[in-house]
């Protein structure tokens, strides 16, 4: 069909809006273009960035040796390996040590991109990569704490040296004595790989299936061949925790999915994967996938609407623009999974230069503002969830309980929520700082990812409330990108942030934790919560207990108990989670709503399962 692409450029120009390779090219039978707002940080899987933005990309170039099935999100199927263990089976053995063994029998014909056959080898060597890359909180946490006891290297060599804090301090017979227990941890006989769980817990299974990347699998040859960890115990400490830019693999890929990356122009945040021809469940029906930033929704509207695109990401408010344009497919609402958050640091870095004037005279705050219990509490009754949810969102979404998604049990238990109140709101901001706050307001800056829509209004709507309370409460919101945002958070600088995370496991835990647990991926950097979570018996202990029982009724309490005491010290402004509508051009095929499915900025894709 001949499309008016000359109009498009034309039309562009007026707004005033930058061009880009794809724009001119309607998409072709063979050709998948997806126009989000995400920004791809790295593609090492080895490195936990946490990022669904690079999740999306591993879920077409890598493969675990498990998936959830279509549709389920308690069922696996089997992928480089060729059962699902099973007690069953005989795959799973429980030991008269408490131990237990999780063999995959791992599937033989299976090529990496670069040439490579897949081995038991390959299998081992990912795992421990994955273990020696990843500082505190990392993906591979229930990994490393299933084989081992310790969820980090950095307890785990504590234990063995008290007065040392991390695993680079660890002496050389520590780190041999270590790389010794994980090493006879996992275990390959010929094209088999078993696992020793020596604190079993029963989350191990979900969080090495479809695209954790604590479960991806890499060619070991060919990595060592790259420069990175050779697999030794000698070197081990000098692949620890790197910087995401100096991974080997932060700009190269080799897997075994149906697709390899062929460009990445990180600059421009465009990214072409293109087909394998030699994939072992036979070549994708899609050639070319285009993952291409897009940030003005102007233009993701009329590459949509030309063809441009085949998937765009639309704002909620924006979805009755698409409604019933000719060519293009709404999809049902469905839940997205993903929990969205306004996070408060207690303290702040001195030196951040988000604190205005440093001092609480209505010009700036003090590092220590959001330490105050008050303070939280005001923020958190001065949102109007009504008017964000149904006249900003249009309805699609719902009021979370805390770090839980509705997919997942937990939320299904009584955990009481904050509402809009106005008049309960202003008592305790004249309490906050004994009535200092009141009296003299506030000033900072806000800040959250460019081109989020959800982030921006929620943070407006909070800020016309606090303004129309007292003219002399004010902060500013500030829009980052991907790459300033992350080194900002993660060095304490900014007093309030929106952030989001992704559907992480149906149990509900990986979120929890995230959250919550002093270790959790966002923890490290706000010592609040981090006193918070190691109080005795209180969220790191109740986690502790959710991760090892294997009664699901048991988990669900524990984590609604957590949730229960996010509330209690109101450590978040827990805001929504989407109600989700993939929009696409109705010529693609093959799309379904899967929350495990990882998505940037929008719901996750099954690339291989997509044709036109």
């Amino acid at each position: 069909m001949k499309r008016n692409r000359i109009g498009t450029v034309v039309l562009l120009a007026l707004l005033g809006v930058g061009l880009f390779s794809t724009l001119g090219f309607a998409t072709g039978q063979d050709e998948i273009v997806v126009a989000h707002i995400g920004q791809i940080t790295s593609i090492d899987p080895s490195y936990a960035n946490w990022s669904s933005n690079s999740n999306t990309v591993y879920s077409a170039v890598y493969e675990t040796l498990l998936n959830f099935a279509p549709d389920s999100l308690t069922e696996y199927v089997p992928m480089l390996a060729t059962k699902v263990p099973t007690r069953d089976n005989g795959l799973i053995i429980d030991l008269p040590s408490g131990e237990t063994l999780v063999t995959f029998p791992i599937r033989s014909g299976v090529k990496f991109h670069k040439g490579g056959d897949l081995t038991a080898e390959d299998v081992q060597y990912s795992y421990l990569r994955k273990l020696t890359l990843e500082g505190p909180g990392g993906e591979g946490a229930v990994v490393l704490q299933a084989l081992t006891g310790y969820e980090s290297l950095d307890a785990w060599a504590k234990a063995f040296q008290p007065e040392i804090e991390t695993f680079a301090e660890a002496s050389a017979s520590t780190v041999q004595a270590m790389f010794a227990v994980l090493e006879g941890a996992i275990t390959v006989d010929g094209m088999n790989v078993t696992f020793r769980l020596t604190q079993p817990t029963g989350l191990f299974l979900q969080f090495i299936s479809h695209y954790q990347p604590a479960g991806i699998i890499l060619d070991k040859e060919w990595t060592i061949l790259q420069g990175a960890w050779p697999g030794t115990a000698e070197s081990w400490q000098e692949y620890y925790n790197p910087n995401e830019e100096d991974t080997i693999l932060y700009g190269t890929a080799n897997g075994t999915g149906p697709f390899m990356i062929s460009r990445w122009d990180i600059t421009n945040q465009e990214m072409t994967l293109t087909r394998f021809e030699e994939y072992w469940r036979g070549p994708a029906a899609i050639k070319t996938v285009r993952l291409q930033y897009v940030g003005e929704w102007s233009t993701r509207l009329l590459m949509l609407q030309n063809g441009d695109a085949d998937f765009a990401y639309v704002p909620p408010n924006f979805m009755p623009q698409v409604q019933g344009l000719p060519g293009v497919t709404v999809a049902e609402p469905s839940p997205s999974g993903v929990i969205r958050v306004v996070f408060f640091q207690w303290p702040i870095a001195e030196d951040s230069r988000f604190l205005g004037s440093g001092q609480l005279d209505g010009e700036g705050i003090p590092a220590d503002f959001f330490a105050d219990l008050n303070v939280r509490k005001g923020f958190l009754h001065s949102l109007d969830w009504d008017r964000y949810i149904n006249e900003l969102l249009g309805g699609n979404a719902f009021q979370i309980k805390g770090a839980c998604s509705r997919l997942c049990p937990p939320n299904e238990l009584e955990v009481p929520i904050y509402s809009y109140d106005p008049d309960l709101a202003k008592d305790y901001l004249m309490k906050a700082w004994d009535g200092a706050v009141w009296e003299n307001g506030f000033y900072f800056t806000a800040v959250h990812n460019e081109g989020n829509f959800l982030a921006k209004s929620a943070l407006e709507l909070m800020r016309e409330e606090l303004r129309a309370m007292n003219p002399k409460f004010d902060f500013e919101i500030r829009a980052s990108t991907w790459n300033e945002f992350i080194p900002q958070r993660t060095s304490s600088q900014i007093p309030m942030f929106y952030s989001g995370w992704g559907f992480d496991d149906p149990a509900g835990y990986g979120t929890v934790n995230a959250y919550m647990a002093s270790d959790g991926y966002f923890n490290p950097y706000i010592p609040g919560l981090i006193e918070l979570a190691q109080e005795p018996g209180g969220i790191d202990e109740l986690l502790d207990q959710a991760l090892r029982t294997f009664d699901p009724v048991e988990r669900n309490e524990l984590l609604a108990q957590v949730m229960t005491i996010s509330y209690e010290n109101a450590t978040h402004l827990w805001l929504v989670e989407e109600a989700v509508q993939m929009v696409y051009r109705s010529e693609v095929k093959g799309w379904y709503h899967s929350p495990v499915q990882p998505g940037i900025n929008m719901p996750g894709i099954d690339w291989y399962a997509l044709y036109k």
